[in-house]
This record gives C-alpha cells, structure tokens and sequence, in this order.
C-alpha cells in the first residue's frame, strides 16, 4: 500500500515538470519500433505510393499484401499463402 502511494506522489511530482517513467519494456518496444522507421524511410517515394493504394484497400489486419508485394518488387502474377499457427 504504502509502495502504490509512494509511485503515485512519484508520478504527480513528475507530471509538474513534464517529465515521465519510461519502463523498460516500453522503451524495448520504442528501439524496435525506430529501426522499422529507418527501414520505411530507405523505401523510394514511388513504392511507397504504392503501397499506401494496397493498404488502402487491403482487408487484412497487418497489411500483408503490401509487405509481400514489396517484398517481391511489386511482381503482377502470384499468390499470397497466409499460414497462420494456431497457439494452444
């Protein structure tokens, strides 16, 4: 109890001077997260146009068209085999 009241006052004290608690796992996240937007940023604007019309009219929740057709130089003829592993 007295752990929980400590962290609160912690917290308020920071909100005053716009600071926060980054948590470890948080921040984990944050780096990966980065690396994913260098990787977006060396795609040439061309591509990119092009994958934000296939995401624009993609029904799937990760956008997994787009990721294949980028990865595969945008080929015209395919099939995209989605296999998924079902966790027990």
């Amino acid at each position: 109890m007295l752990k929980v009241f400590i962290k609160k006052i912690i917290l308020k004290l920071l909100k005053i001077f716009n600071l926060t608690v980054l948590y470890t796992n948080r921040y984990n996240s944050l780096k990966e997260y980065q690396k994913d937007i260098v990787k977006i940023l060396d795609i040439p604007s061309k591509k990119i146009t092009e994958i934000i019309k296939i995401m624009r009219v993609s029904n799937s929740e990760l956008f997994q068209e787009a990721y294949v057709l980028f990865k595969n130089n945008f080929k015209k003829k395919g099939i995209l085999l989605n296999l998924e592993q079902k966790m027990e």
